[in-house]
């Protein structure tokens, strides 16, 4: 996938927890320009990714450059997808994220 591809308007959150007279759990926001591309698997990807992982449902593609983690939400459009693996592709210049959907 040519960089150019890649479009504007992703969010990157991070889970941290804050300590205010109990444990809450919260996702502030690290970035809300980041470039990438989602993707919903196909058929057959969606199945194997099942078969190895649980329920995966998209693939978020973006720059290597991109601070991105396991356990993230990438956000967009009303959605939020965890991040379950991260792959750098063979050239080195992006990253593939394998992520599930998050039902709020």
């Amino acid at each position: 996938m040519a960089r150019g591809l890649f479009r504007p308007g992703f969010a990157i959150w991070r889970p941290a927890e804050t300590f205010s007279g109990g444990v809450v759990t919260t996702a502030p926001a690290l970035s809300s320009t980041v470039a990438g591309r989602a993707t919903p698997l196909s058929g057959g990807e969606a199945m194997r990714a099942e078969q190895q992982r649980g329920v995966i449902a998209w693939r978020f593609s973006t720059s290597a450059a991109t601070d991105v983690q396991e356990g993230d939400e990438v956000r967009f459009s009303g959605r939020a997808l965890r991040v379950l693996t991260i792959n750098l592709t063979s050239t080195g210049l992006r990253k593939e994220c394998a992520c599930e959907e998050v039902r709020r």
